[in-house]
């Protein structure tokens, strides 16, 4: 600064203080301002936990980012402009993020073939600005893509589909990360995406065991009594074509009915949490107090046990993270 600009009776500026000499030798310890980073960080904390609690309690948790950003993998379309913005109204914005998915998909799972996308469905949405829609693949139709994403943003999220196969994530990482220490750092919007997760797997699933040939428990040569009965009337020869065949339609209805309400029993204690009960009418047991010890279960009346066992037991879990979801979701 020039001289002449210097006011005639300004002061020069203070040191730092210096602290009382401390007894013997040491030398005086000058106060240093903390720097102003240090100041910055706490105020943007601050406001960040005014704004969003749920974030601030994620802040510094690496186990659960870990966890979380392998579960749901967030993509950010657009600096500049909102989901609204970029699907021109705001009714459009479902079809926008199935069509912006369909592209992160292939790129991030590159040449696996479980990510063969063949339909989607655009699902209910809890609020307003958030919009959710399941990606469909063929093959591993048991196991949707899930895609969501607030309209107000430029950021869209795509929840991973649960397998074993590469680029799938295991039933006992989304175990890890809705283990109750970490149940107020997932968010409504992300609480209701992996309840759609589940829910679109159990309905997905429930389909393939009616429509699908080989897994279908409404078709005869999935039903061991029904099996037999066929062999028995193949085996008659005094009765006509005609009859056999009467008598072949007669049995297959009759053990489809079967089936049927074999399956409604089954559900419905999954539907009432019966999990233990649901376990048991499906594989019985040894345990001779066990309510269907010695009669028909699931795993005697269906042919193929260990596949068509298998498909079935997988609901016990499902469902059972369907429910702890809700309960939370009802909490967050």
């Amino acid at each position: 600064m020039p001289l002449h600009k210097v006011k005639a009776n300004a002061k020069p500026k203070s040191r730092p203080k210096v602290k009382a000499k401390a007894k013997g030798n040491s030398k005086p310890k000058y106060t240093r301002k903390k720097p102003h980073y240090v100041k910055k960080i706490k105020i943007r904390k601050a406001r960040a936990k005014a704004k969003d609690p749920v974030h601030a309690k994620i802040v510094g948790n690496t186990e659960f980012i870990i966890l979380r950003d392998h579960v749901i993998q967030r993509i950010r379309i657009s600096d500049s402009q909102t989901i609204k913005q970029l699907a021109g109204t705001k009714t459009k914005a479902p079809q926008y993020i199935v069509f912006r998915a369909i592209e992160a998909v292939k790129l991030l799972f590159k040449g696996r073939a479980f990510v063969e996308i063949h339909d989607f469905v655009i699902h209910q949405s809890w609020h307003r600005d958030w919009v959710y829609a399941a990606l469909i693949t063929k093959p591993n139709t048991n196991h949707p893509i899930i895609v969501f994403a607030n309209v107000n943003d430029g950021i869209m999220y795509l929840i991973r589909p649960f397998g074993k196969d590469p680029g799938q994530i295991g039933l006992d990482e989304l175990e890890r990360m809705l283990d109750s220490k970490f149940k107020d750092m997932i968010n409504r919007a992300e609480y209701y995406a992996l309840y759609l997760a589940f829910q679109e797997s159990i309905r997905q699933r429930k389909r393939e065991l009616i429509y699908n040939d080989r897994h279908s428990l409404l078709k005869c040569s999935n039903i061991q009594a029904c099996l037999k009965k066929q062999r028995e009337l193949t085996k008659k020869r005094a009765i006509s074509s005609v009859e056999r065949e009467r008598e072949l339609k007669k049995w297959n209805d009759y053990y489809e009915k079967k089936s049927i309400r074999f399956m409604e029993k089954y559900f419905k204690l999954l539907d009432d949490r019966e999990y233990n009960e649901a376990l048991m009418f499906l594989k019985g047991g040894n345990v001779h107090n066990s309510k269907y010890f010695g009669k028909q279960r699931l795993d005697t009346f269906y042919n193929n046990t260990k596949n068509i066992i298998g498909h079935l037991q997988i609901f016990i879990d499902l469902y059972q993270f369907v429910y702890k979801l809700t309960d939370r979701f009802q909490h967050s």
